[in-house]
């Protein structure tokens, strides 16, 4: 099945990123959230993906809206015009593939420790497999090597309470 051109997934941290609201330091906040769109952007156009709309999978909308209730507004009213939100059912074939991955996928610490993967990651991952759509993620560790190849990573330099920190944002296409 070829890649699809179409549309990239954004991670349930990504999408947190993106609005990384912080009531203390308004600066740090804007500078994170370009810091966010800006890795976002330059992903995309390593990738040949600059005209992809970016989507959030119905699986991270319920993820966001299970972590804060005030998600629910930004889901609900989407006006937001760097992505849209999915607000489709999950289908018994996508908890399927779901539920396969997360059974055979996983995660390995750097202690050597494993574990599945849990909450609705294996969803998430399971709409790139089926629709054969790349996904742009924070956390590699979710989208596991046997299942995902990395198409690109970009650093994003982020302010915390402490300083400044790196992340990696990484875009991942399932293997076929």
């Amino acid at each position: 099945m070829p890649l699809n051109n179409n549309i990239v997934l954004l991670d349930t941290m990504v999408v947190g990123g993106l609005f990384a609201i912080s009531k203390i330091n308004t600066v740090a906040e804007n500078q994170n959230k370009y810091s966010w769109d800006n890795g976002i952007r330059n992903l995309l156009n390593m990738s040949g993906f600059t005209e992809s709309p970016l989507i959030v999978p119905t699986s991270v909308c319920y993820e966001l809206m299970s972590m804060n209730a005030e998600w629910k507004k930004y889901i609900l009213d989407n006006t937001d015009k760097i992505f849209s939100y999915a607000r489709y059912p999950i289908t018994n074939s996508i908890l399927q593939i779901a539920a396969e991955y997360s059974f055979k996928s996983r995660v390995v610490f750097s202690d050597g420790k494993t574990h599945k993967i849990k909450s609705f990651d294996p969803i998430t991952a399971a709409y790139s497999i089926c629709f054969n759509y790349p996904i742009i993620t924070e956390n590699q560790d979710d989208f596991a090597e046997s299942h995902f190849q990395i198409l690109a990573i970009e650093p994003i330099i982020l302010n915390g309470s402490n300083g400044k920190y790196r992340r990696l944002l990484s875009l991942l296409k399932p293997k076929t």
